[in-house]
């Protein structure tokens, strides 16, 4: 079993936008995206 662990909230980037590319390279595995912020813009 492989699992992703990504934080949503990157550097350069959000998460959720590596969704896909998770997807495409492994698409069994388990994806769990966290932040330590209480907030975060999704737009």
């Amino acid at each position: 079993m492989l699992v992703v662990l990504s934080d949503v909230k990157l550097p350069d980037g959000h998460g959720v936008e590596l969704l896909p590319r998770f997807r495409a390279l492994a698409p069994l595995a388990e994806v769990v995206l966290l932040t330590a912020f209480g907030t975060i813009p999704m737009g």
